[in-house]
C-alpha cells in the first residue's frame, strides 16, 4: 500500500516539476509528505528522513529495465548513444555508474544544466549540439510520451515510445513507433 501511494505522489510531483509548477526542493519535500498524509501517518519529522535516505540509497541499487543491457550492448559498437534527462544531476550520475552503463554514453544532457526540461525543444537542441548530431539523423527512445517522445518528435527526431504498460495515447502520429519490450529494438 505504501509503494502504490508513494508512486502516485511521486509521479504527480515529477509531472508538476516537469511543467515548472514546482521546483526540485518542493518535489523532494512533497512526495513523501503527501504519501504519509494520505496514509494517515503524521509526517512531521519522518518524511525528511525518508527523503534523505531515499535520495542517498535509491541511485545505488543498479536496477535496469528488462532488456536495457542487451539493447545498449547491441547498438554500442555502431551508434553513438546519449542521455537526455530531467532527473537530478547528482543522482543520475550515481545511477549510471552503479548500473555500469555510463561507458555506453558519449554525452549526458541534464535539464538542470541545460536550463530547460523535456519536452522543451531547447534541451533537445542543446543535447544534439553537444553530441554533434542533427535531428533528422537521431532517434529518441523514451518511456514518457509527452516529455521524451513528443518533445523530440516536434523538433524532427525519429522516435520510439517504450510503452510497457500499453498506455493509450490519443492521436499519436503514425511516424512514432511504439514498443512494449526494449528487445523489440533489436528485432
Amino acid at each position: 500500500m505504501f509503494h502504490k501511494t508513494y508512486s502516485k505522489h511521486n509521479d504527480l510531483a515529477w509531472e508538476n516539476y516537469s511543467k515548472g509548477i514546482i521546483d526540485k526542493t518542493v518535489l523532494r519535500q512533497r512526495r513523501f509528505y503527501d504519501t504519509f498524509i494520505e496514509l494517515g501517518i503524521e509526517p512531521e519529522g519522518i518524511y525528511q528522513i525518508f527523503e534523505t535516505e531515499f535520495v542517498e540509497l535509491c541511485p545505488t541499487k543498479g536496477h535496469l529495465i528488462a532488456g536495457a543491457m542487451e539493447v545498449l550492448n547491441h547498438f554500442h559498437p555502431n551508434f553513438q548513444q546519449h542521455i537526455i534527462t530531467n532527473g537530478f544531476k547528482e543522482t543520475q550520475g550515481v545511477k549510471m555508474r552503479t548500473s555500469v552503463i555510463d561507458h555506453f554514453f558519449s554525452t549526458f544532457t541534464n535539464s538542470e544544466d541545460a536550463g530547460f526540461q523535456k519536452p522543451h525543444p531547447e534541451i533537445f537542441t542543446k543535447a544534439m549540439k553537444s553530441a554533434g548530431a542533427k535531428a533528422q539523423n537521431s532517434l529518441m527512445i523514451g518511456d514518457n510520451y509527452e516529455a521524451d517522445i513528443l518533445g523530440a518528435f516536434l523538433i524532427g527526431m525519429r522516435c520510439v515510445y517504450y510503452n510497457p504498460g500499453d498506455l493509450i495515447i490519443e492521436n499519436i502520429p503514425t511516424e512514432i513507433v511504439s514498443i512494449r519490450k526494449l528487445e523489440e529494438l533489436i528485432g
